[in-house]
């Protein structure tokens, strides 16, 4: 008996003891554990190697974890998850060959990866791996369902452009928990509501990320960042609205307040109360606004970190110039240190350990000896 012959017959495990050539399809009302067992499930040739409309769970519990999924069929997937279905990758390996379609397509109520290594070495394949949710949600998706994909941890590389390990499509809501996922151009496409919490995301020649809005139900970018690492050559996210005159457009929800970036990032892409701080390596971390305070660099600097809305009082300052003891008074906000007027009639910025003041048009300059503050609250 075929591996469907079974599962019609009300079989629901199926531990594979050989390299099986055979598509399965899996009815709505059937609960199907599919073990890879360090074996290769390859498609007929003709349909997609798993299709599912019920449950599935697909895992490889052999020592070896070389358990395969492969489908090398044009337009068709390794696993096709429904409408309506639940599927559960344990741990398995997904392979495509040089076919340029996804190896994973997400129509389904929801899907959840515990570990999926996907490698791809071909050049010419330009889907993207993971796709969840709809790209013609028009003709594919007239009842207007939202998808859901989970990734707790995941190893995907592809070489092939503009191959994405990751995307989300329209009315797809996926979160990422952590996973390596490398491309050539970029390792996420996100077109809808997004959480990433951790993981590595690496573009060799563009940004890690692709994000934006489409004039559709299912299209307004929700894009929350808390953790991970960001790699790429130029920015760490690309905004790739479309249409925004179009009526149905809502405009992108960024609500970045976490992770690292080797380059840094708009403004806008950040939460509110959050700012990028760089990093001795040189790269850049996110972090919480915290208000001005003043902090020790070393012997005779002084800085200060944060951006609320926090006023000192200028007790004394100290110049080493010429021996000179500048005391000057005046309660000011941070706006100081970028040349406004600020209270008192005092205006300055500090430069490293350097502090310029004005107080009218006298100006007075020089390295920091010794500076007194007091905090008077926001």
């Amino acid at each position: 008996m075929t591996i469907n012959d079974q599962i019609n017959a009300g079989i629901s495990t199926f531990i594979l003891t050989e390299d099986t050539a055979e598509s399965i399809m899996i009815p709505e009302w059937a609960k199907v554990t599919i073990e890879l067992n360090g074996f290769k499930l390859t498609g007929d040739g003709i349909n997609h190697t798993i299709h599912n409309k019920g449950t599935v769970i697909i895992k490889d519990s052999s020592v070896q974890k070389t358990g395969t999924v492969y489908c090398n069929t044009a337009k068709k997937a390794c696993l096709f998850n429904d409408y309506g279905a639940h599927a559960s990758i344990v741990r398995a390996i997904f392979d495509r060959g040089d076919v340029s379609w996804y190896c994973l397509l997400n129509w389904g109520e929801d899907v959840t990866i515990d570990y999926l290594h996907v490698d791809l070495t071909s050049e010419t394949a330009n889907a993207a791996v993971i796709a969840n949710g709809f790209y013609s949600p028009e003709k594919d998706n007239p009842n207007k369902v939202f998808c859901q994909c989970t990734i707790y941890n995941a190893y995907i590389s592809t070489k092939g452009d503009p191959n994405a390990p990751l995307k989300n499509d329209e009315y797809g809501i996926m979160a990422i928990l952590g996973g390596t996922f490398k491309a050539r151009m970029r390792a996420f496409n996100n077109w809808n509501k997004a959480t990433v919490r951790g993981g590595v995301f690496e573009s060799e020649t563009g940004a890690p990320i692709i994000s934006g809005s489409y004039p559709s139900d299912g299209g307004h970018c929700n894009l929350e960042i808390s953790g991970g690492v960001f790699k790429g050559s130029d920015t760490a996210i690309l905004d790739c609205s479309e249409k925004p005159t179009d009526p149905a457009y809502v405009a992108p929800e960024w609500l970045v307040h976490g992770g690292r970036f080797e380059v840094p990032l708009e403004d806008k892409y950040l939460s509110n109360d959050y700012v990028m701080e760089k990093l001795p390596d040189g790269s850049y971390t996110i972090a919480k606004d915290k208000g001005w305070a003043p902090v020790v660099r070393g012997p005779g600097g002084i800085g200060f970190l944060g951006l609320s809305g926090v006023t000192f009082q200028i007790a004394s300052i100290e110049y080493t110039d010429g021996g000179i003891d500048v005391p000057m008074k005046g309660s000011f906000t941070p706006e100081i240190l970028i040349g406004a007027t600020a209270e008192g009639g005092v205006v300055g910025y500090l430069d490293g350990n350097k502090v310029r003041l004005y107080r009218g048009k006298n100006e007075v300059s020089g390295t920091i000896k010794n500076l007194q503050l007091t905090f008077l609250g926001h």
